[in-house]
């Protein structure tokens, strides 16, 4: 490795450590306060791109408790890519582990609709598939083609939650959310180019019988109370040290 390289990575450890202590570890420059600034800005930078990435996310659990949890997850996920619209591919499998998410069981998947919806409006532009033109292909050349997912298509499927209802209703601005039928729910949908209008998505509905703790009537209980609130001890705020 060069010096270039190791220095690059010793300041990357300290930008995103937990604290000033470990900061300094990794990069002994990390002590001045001037860096202090500079890293706490680094991780609210990221914060508040999983917030902007995570939309219905946070109306559901509220913005104090997703930002909570996501400097929890900067600081062991710094970004691989420079554009921060791309940040968060991994923040739904961290929620499924983040132990005060664990009476959420609902945000998992919403999280991960919100993912597939913010990358279907980043995905490159492509025409799509004409009808008409499948409808008129020979049989002989129908029976050899292979049919490609369009590049902006992105779909997501909840065996125990209704995933697009409940994410669509809370976009909406539906704050009364104790109606909901609780069944599993598959979403799909497309954006028709980075430009265009809003990415539409339609659903489809599991009939599966679920478990006696997961009843519809228990579920929709649950709104009638805010959501919990992280502890500091386990998503702790942003700190400028």
């Amino acid at each position: 490795m060069s010096a270039l390289a190791a220095f690059q990575d010793r300041f990357g450890a300290a930008l995103v450590a937990d604290d000033a202590a470990s900061a300094a570890a990794h990069f002994p420059l990390a002590s001045h306060p001037a860096f202090a600034v500079y890293r706490n800005t680094v991780t609210r930078g990221l914060v508040d791109a999983i917030v902007a990435n995570h939309p219905t996310a946070a109306r559901l659990v509220g913005d104090e408790w997703l930002r909570a949890a996501a400097t929890v997850f900067a600081r062991a996920h710094p970004p691989q890519d420079p554009s921060l619209a791309s940040y968060g591919a991994a923040f739904g499998d961290f929620l499924a582990s983040f132990p005060p998410a664990a009476e959420l069981p609902w945000l998992v998947p919403v999280a991960r609709v919100d993912r597939a919806w913010t990358e279907a409006h980043g995905a490159r532009d492509e025409p799509s598939l004409d009808p008409s033109a499948l409808a008129s292909m020979p049989p002989d050349r129908l029976a050899d083609a292979r049919l490609m997912p369009h590049a902006a298509s992105r779909w997501f499927v909840s065996d125990d939650t209704p995933v697009h209802t409940l994410w669509l209703r809370s976009r909406e601005g539906d704050g009364d959310l104790s109606d909901l039928e609780w069944r599993g729910e598959g979403v799909a949908g497309k954006a028709s180019s980075s430009h265009g209008p809003p990415t539409r998505w339609t659903s489809s509905r599991s009939t599966a019988r679920q478990p006696r703790s997961s009843t519809p009537a228990r579920r929709a209980a649950r709104w009638n109370a805010p959501p919990p609130q992280p502890s500091p001890s386990t998503a702790p705020a942003i700190s400028p040290g």
